[in-house]
């Protein structure tokens, strides 16, 4: 299963300079860090992680606003249990 560390692992690797920091209520549209093109790259990573399709009508703004709640869409919607 996907955990926070690995979403905020693939962004600060994918989208941000090697020592910055990323704190999982930091706004990632509104710093720049993530736009339509950043959302789909990550959607693409978590697909990988869980084995699932995203439905694609959760992959808008405010979902993928922080990464808690990217976790949390990923974990109410798409976790196994």
């Amino acid at each position: 299963m996907l955990s926070v560390s690995d979403l905020i692992s693939f962004i600060q690797s994918e989208f941000l300079l090697d020592n910055d920091s990323l704190d999982v209520e930091e706004d990632l549209i509104r710093t720049g860090i993530l736009d339509s093109f950043g959302m789909m790259k990550v959607a693409f990573f978590i697909e990988s992680k869980i084995g699932r399709d995203i439905d694609v009508r959760d992959i808008h703004l405010e979902n993928f606003q922080t990464v808690y709640k990217i976790y949390h869409l990923i974990k109410k919607k798409y976790s196994e249990n």
